[in-house]
């Protein structure tokens, strides 16, 4: 558990913003983490400790996902940090097919 929340914690020092989503009787299901940067946007569902689900994908019209992966909380942020900054080499570039319990949030800017 304190490797998750020093995740977490590295998150929140890399400039991502947090947001709860709440059940039927307003109990925390899932905490989302998400940051935009260089015309991407990155996110981290996480469900507990064992559950998380991390993307990156455009900030545009198609919000193609251009990476994903489920694991672990630590697992899938350190895999999410650890990616080549958008737009460099060996960074994700291509489309894929989004994991369907992946709710990707929408800019301000569109």
């Amino acid at each position: 558990m304190s490797e998750d929340i020093d995740r977490i914690l590295d998150l929140r020092r890399t400039g991502f913003g947090f947001l709860h989503h709440h059940d039927e009787n307003d109990q925390v299901i899932a905490v989302q983490a998400v940051r935009i940067r260089a015309g991407h946007i990155e996110t981290v569902l996480i469900h507990g400790e064992d559950e998380a689900l991390a993307a990156r994908c455009r900030d545009d019209d198609h919000a193609a996902v251009l990476w994903h992966q489920a694991g672990t909380t630590a697992d899938v942020i350190a895999a999410l940090l650890d990616l080549p900054t958008p737009g460099t080499q060996h960074a994700p570039a291509l489309g894929r097919t989004a994991p369907t319990d992946l709710w990707l949030p929408h800019s301000s800017s569109r």
